[in-house]
């Protein structure tokens, strides 16, 4: 079974036994989609035939891309990368990766670019991706206690899940056209800001204002009336998005909890409250023995 490959703020893997439960088996829905594919923690557990990811991050799309297309050759840039590491080359490489246009087409540059995306993701402070607002990448150096490598088993893996998938750049409301009744699709935003506190969303230069998470609301109604299945995750501040005079039914609001994983010491790493939104019934599920879980 094929893991996520990067470190990514906000990832799922520490949420997949929330979230599985709630995930109807792969022969009750047609297509996947998901439009904030991050990490993709959830993808490729799933692993689905047919899955549409995307993400408004291009150098993530690119790198995905790679893995899907090109995965040995992408294995031969990152081992040579780490060949060599130092705080000195961390930051030559990453102004290497920002001199890099984003819209590049040469197939060398895109695949030196998700070497670098790779390197940069393994070195860098914590994980972290963000973008200043001229869109460079601008995490400083992780100073890591091992040094880096590549898992090219891993990668292998990915490229094996990522088969079954179509990888596009772009805004998550440009779904909307292409799901159709009994998609599945799962929503992981940036999550909304909490209250006293400040929310990491600048996963690109434009960030994502929280007018957005309106607009991903009232997406997920319009798609559940196409007839979707539809799962949201985001921060428990995000709740008052989801109250009843917000959403029909059948949507629910289930408070879960999730270990936050951007803390450079994973000993002082925390417990954070967040919900699910989902309008999808338990009824539909496989596993009988969850129901009373999941009411």
């Amino acid at each position: 079974m094929a893991k996520p490959v990067l470190k990514w703020a906000g990832g799922k893997r520490q949420m997949l036994d929330e979230i599985l439960p709630r995930v109807p088996s792969e022969n009750r829905f047609d297509r996947y989609f998901e439009p904030f594919v991050g990490g993709g923690a959830l993808f490729f557990e799933l692993e689905p035939s047919n899955a549409y990811l995307s993400d408004v991050n291009s150098r993530l799309v690119n790198f995905y891309t790679q893995v899907q297309q090109r995965p040995e050759e992408l294995i031969g840039v990152i081992s040579e990368l780490i060949r060599k590491h130092s705080e000195e080359l961390y930051y030559e490489r990453r102004t290497e990766f920002n001199e890099i246009p984003q819209n590049a087409k040469c197939p060398d540059l895109l695949l030196r670019q998700a070497g670098l995306f790779y390197y940069l993701n393994q070195t860098c402070f914590n994980g972290l991706y963000r973008e200043n607002e001229e869109g460079d990448f601008n995490v400083p150096y992780g100073r890591q206690k091992t040094d880096p490598s590549v898992q090219p088993d891993q990668i292998r893996q990915a490229h094996k899940a990522l088969q079954s998938a179509t990888i596009k750049s772009g805004d998550f409301m440009r779904i909307e056209e292409m799901v159709t009744d009994n998609d599945l699709v799962y929503f992981d935003p940036p999550y909304q800001k909490l209250s006293g506190g400040s929310n990491f969303s600048q996963y690109n230069k434009k960030g994502y204002a929280s007018e957005e998470q309106d607009d991903l609301r009232n997406l997920a109604v319009r798609l559940h009336k196409k007839g979707a299945r539809v799962l949201i995750t985001n921060s428990i501040s995000a709740k008052s998005l989801y109250t009843a005079n917000k959403i029909p039914d059948p949507f629910r609001v289930v408070d879960v909890t999730a270990e936050r994983a951007i803390n450079s010491d994973s000993a002082h790493r925390t417990v954070a409250s967040e919900i699910i939104v989902t309008n999808i019934s338990p009824f539909e599920l496989t596993d009988t023995d969850t129901l009373p879980f999941l009411q």
